[in-house]
């Protein structure tokens, strides 16, 4: 009896405590690539949109937990050079991977300030890929590509961010995030004849404007 009584404070005093439910969205751009294994270092970041839904829930003493919806779109740029039988450059390719994910940021943060903040978030990013696509350029229709990739991604990720709440229900802020893959996204990887299969990992930095409206507790 006297456990469940202090089960029961405890769960009072949260609920006491807890400061609002928050609704909002955001929108910005990701500088997307990924780490490969073997190494290679003809891959570079490219940009692709990522944006939708967010909802927190913030407690009183600066602690919060949120999750969003968001499409991001990721994958990175190739760049290649092509050399004659002497080793000399005689021109050079670039392959852009776009990967499409619905993701969803599941974050545990903590809060500086109130009107004037400064939010700092860890969390997982489960994914889930609807739609991949590939270009070149110049246009290499007679060369071989695969650009397959696992129908789900697990992200790890960083943010900070910091905004300006006014008149107690509406906050604007900005945001930066990484997210860099847990799990080892495409076992089958582009495969050039001759070559060995890859592995990689998504990893992407995000750069992000929201509006939230605080709902009340």
């Amino acid at each position: 009896m006297k456990k469940l009584l202090i089960v029961s404070v405890l769960l009072i005093s949260l609920t006491a405590n807890a400061q609002t439910h928050q609704i909002g969205i955001k929108s910005g751009i990701n500088f997307s690539s990924v780490l490969m294994k073997p190494d290679f270092d003809g891959n570079k970041f490219k940009c692709g949109y990522m944006g939708g839904i967010t909802y927190n829930y913030q407690f009183a003493n600066g602690f919060g937990v949120g999750a969003d919806l968001l499409y991001s779109r990721k994958g990175y740029k190739q760049e290649l050079f092509l050399t004659d039988v002497l080793g000399d450059i005689i021109g050079d390719l670039a392959y852009f991977y776009h990967y499409d994910y619905l993701s969803i940021p599941l974050k545990a943060s903590y809060q500086l300030g109130n009107k004037l903040f400064c939010n700092f978030s860890i969390g997982i990013v489960p994914s889930i890929a609807v739609g991949r696509s590939f270009e070149s350029n110049p246009a290499t229709p007679t060369l071989y590509h695969n650009p397959s990739l696992k129908a789900f991604d697990l992200g790890a990720l960083v943010e900070i961010a910091g905004g300006y709440t006014f008149k107690e229900k509406y906050t604007l802020y900005a945001a930066f995030a990484y997210d860099q893959s847990i799990i080892n996204n495409d076992p089958t990887i582009t495969q050039y004849p001759g070559m060995m299969l890859l592995k990689k990992w998504n990893c992407v930095m995000n750069i992000a404007l929201g509006f939230k409206y605080n709902i009340g507790s």
